[in-house]
């Protein structure tokens, strides 16, 4: 494993651990999230919300419900206490759950076991937007046209709810049922009240979107949807937005046509479906990229990265594929996909991502991470030579206490490898020395040489790696003479 991907958690999946020991099922095909409904934070243990593929007949607090198919996409808040477990930790272990209370939120019904989608995210606007798949069965072939181009269906959608009263005058639920709960936006693209479109619906053209982004910047918004049999895509709807836009399926693959007649030709002749526009037609969202299946063959949507550590990647989108492990990226410059670059052989060197790269995720200081079908979960770090220990870009600067000197804990907050730290001494202008080396990031007592009268000391701390790498030495760089290190 590289390492600029460290390892945080072994044989588990955060998605699934939550859902199978807080709800007991093991079809897991939502991100669950932590969220404060008070404020729409993204960290508070209490409660989250769940997107998950259930039976037909769903165990809630106080009863059960019986659904329509043999199968429900289900979307629940789940109030529930964590057992030892500090926020400070989230990074670093399991967690379980003590369920207290379900509240169904709504129920989708299904009659296929593929495409369900399932990215849950709370938007700038602090609603819950909520990518489905358009209901399974290869090419959508649900009802006339498929689910996907149907407006009457909340399938192959990105959906729009109010879960936390943040609008008082949202609308009441319309397609998913008068027992839901939930409100509908008013300013929902097609929200008219009962009837007709699904008022619930704020995009709608999906296949089988597998993870959706917002960058935290700009509110641009990112859906990577899965392909039938030739093409990935990447949708992007530029923020702040209106909504209503149609990404094409089932009548078009990425940039190209589709035709359930012929579904292993890429470049098919246009097929035709009553009601819904024609291949090609100006009122679809065309995808800012795409990629065909010799690269290639299911999509893994994943951040726009916002984060301190890597400055140099401030706005760049990050995505990657299942079936063959890439991690690539590329920015987006009026609207249009530039500076395509592949991490691939950086990150994951020995190939262990393929077939197994399933999704990726953001901290609260917005650092990646990436998780794979084994339920490993691995950070993204930049090289150690990039990083500080204790400069202007550091989360704690040198101090000099009497009873000890403390710098940065690099290997706590950015969980770099860290071996060793080690403390330079010099004047300004010139050339530093190693004066002391320590394990942890502390000099009990500090320096008790002292400068002669008239001068002054510098000091510079750095941190090294397993294989010798050292951090940044200050900011601007100083001349380091590490061979002194006693």
């Amino acid at each position: 494993m590289s390492e600029l991907l460290q390892q945080v958690i072994n044989g588990i999946s955060l998605g699934s651990i939550y859902a199978l020991i807080a709800l007991g099922y093991t079809m897991v095909y939502g991100v669950l999230r932590f969220i404060n409904f008070a404020h729409g934070d993204v960290f508070m243990i209490g409660a989250f919300v769940g997107y998950y593929v259930a039976p037909r007949i769903l165990p809630l607090t106080g009863g059960s419900l019986l659904l329509a198919g043999p199968l429900a996409m289900v979307l629940a808040m789940i109030v529930c206490s964590a057992l030892g477990v500090t926020i400070e930790k989230l990074a670093y272990k399991p967690l379980r759950f003590r369920p207290k209370l379900s509240i169904l939120i709504t129920a989708i019904g299904i009659s296929l076991f593929l495409e369900f989608g399932g990215q849950l995210l709370f938007g700038p606007d602090g609603y819950l937007y909520i990518a489905t798949g358009d209901g399974g069965g290869a090419g959508d072939q649900h009802g006339t046209c498929g689910n996907g181009q149907s407006r009457a269906s909340l399938l192959g959608k990105l959906l729009r709810l109010d879960v936390r009263g943040v609008a008082p005058s949202s609308l009441p639920p319309d397609c998913g049922g008068t027992t839901a709960v939930y409100g509908i936006p008013t300013d929902n693209p097609f929200a008219a009240g009962p009837g007709g479109d699904c008022d619930e619906i704020w995009a709608y053209g999906l296949r089988n979107p597998w993870r959706s982004a917002f960058d935290e910047a700009t509110g641009d918004l990112y859906i990577a949807d899965v392909g039938q049999n030739c093409w990935e895509e990447i949708d992007y709807v530029p923020g702040p937005a209106a909504g209503g836009e149609n990404f094409g399926w089932r009548m078009m693959e990425a940039n190209h046509c589709y035709n359930n007649s012929t579904p292993n030709t890429c470049d098919p002749t246009p097929a035709s479906c009553a009601g819904v526009p024609a291949c090609k037609d100006p009122s679809f969202t065309d995808p800012i990229a795409e990629y065909g299946h010799g690269s290639g063959c299911s999509i893994t949507g994943g951040f726009v990265y916002r984060g301190c550590l890597m400055p140099n990647l401030a706005g760049a989108y990050f995505y990657g594929d299942y079936c063959s492990g890439f991690i690539h990226s590329l920015r987006v410059v009026g609207g249009v996909a530039t500076d395509p670059r592949d991490w691939t052989g950086q990150l994951d060197p020995g190939s262990t991502l393929t077939n197994s790269l399933t999704g990726f995720g953001v901290d609260q200081q917005g650092e990646p991470y990436l998780v794979d079908r084994k339920g490993t979960i691995l950070k993204i770090l930049p090289p150690l030579s990039d990083l500080e220990v204790a400069g202007r870009n550091t989360l704690q600067p040198l101090l000099l206490l009497a009873a000890a000197w403390t710098w940065e804990d690099l290997a706590f907050d950015t969980m770099a490898p860290v071996v060793s730290y080690r403390v330079y001494r010099g004047v300004p202008g010139g050339s530093f020395a190693c004066v002391f080396t320590t394990p942890t990031p502390q000099w009990t007592g500090g320096d008790p040489a002292s400068p002669a009268v008239g001068h002054v000391f510098g000091y510079v701390v750095t941190a090294v790696g397993p294989s010798g790498e050292e951090t940044k030495g200050g900011d601007p760089p100083v001349s380091l003479l590490p061979g002194s290190c006693p």
